[in-house]
């Protein structure tokens, strides 16, 4: 649940296109129609939802979108002046930074929808696991499909790749062993501990998981994301004195859209 409202945040809000403005006037609506799909609302949790997302609209205006857009002028500073690894170190950093901040400000509007679920929600959200299940984790059947989830991404930020760049992907994204068998186990596991701390009314644990996942993380997932994120690194590092002045600029001008959608809201 935490995962998808970030999602929400980083996805629907910084869309880079003409729709940001037209998706952040409804975000009340975007948030209760996600969440009804994953919890099956009933009218009082509508109404905490719809107050929350209105709240956070404001706290996105006055504070989540303008500290967004020092950062991502910032790595568009360094990026423009060929610093191209430190400008996309200097992203990931800024994104996690903004992200807890964003995790702060949610915490007390997310906590009364936690603490107001019942055992009708708690079913809604394990049967709406299961259908996503696949459509999740299908990245993780095979290294093939990993690699092309990695290039798919890659190409969302610098165009498409050419021969050498595909090669240098597929020389660093590997598929690890239970790959896909971890992924799943860790979303049960994350799963079943935040319904049953919902339904318990534990706001101690719930507070903790909503400003740090890791706590329901299991031993195995965690391994897995650290290395997972090596991979990306590394796989990123290499990539970067391939770059065309067309990929560069393909990536600057996706940064550029993102401030400017900002901007205008």
């Amino acid at each position: 649940m935490r995962k998808k409202l970030i999602l929400l945040a980083l996805v629907l809000l910084l869309t880079g296109c003409s729709a940001f403005g037209f998706l952040f006037e409804r975000l009340p609506w975007l948030v209760n129609w996600q969440l009804d799909r994953m919890l099956d609302l009933n009218e009082a949790q509508e109404q905490i939802v719809e107050k929350g997302a209105e709240s956070m609209q404001e706290w996105f205006i006055s504070e989540g979108f303008p500290l967004l857009i020092v950062h991502l002028e910032t790595t568009q500073q360094r990026w423009r002046t060929g610093r191209l690894d430190r400008a996309a170190t200097y992203l990931e950093s800024a994104l996690a930074d903004w992200i807890a901040e964003f995790l702060r400000a949610v915490e007390p509007h997310l906590m009364p929808l936690l603490l107001s679920i019942d055992e009708q929600n708690a079913e809604q959200f394990r049967q709406y696991n299961a259908d996503k299940a696949q459509e999740w984790f299908e990245y993780a059947e095979s290294e093939a499909k990993k690699r092309a989830q990695r290039k798919e991404k890659l190409e969302d930020w610098f165009g498409p790749l050419t021969q050498q760049q595909h090669t240098l992907v597929d020389q660093n994204i590997t598929l690890f062993d239970a790959e896909l068998k971890t992924r799943r186990d860790n979303n049960q596991h994350w799963k079943e501990m935040l319904l049953q701390s919902a339904l318990d009314r534990d706001t101690q644990d719930l507070k903790r998981w909503i400003n740090d996942p890791s706590v329901w993380w299991t031993e195995d997932y965690t391994s897995l994301r650290t290395a997972n994120r090596q991979q990306w690194r590394i796989t990123v590092k290499s990539l970067l004195p391939t770059l065309s002045a067309e990929q560069r600029q393909h990536a600057d001008q996706r940064v550029q859209d993102w401030i400017e959608n900002l901007y205008s809201v």
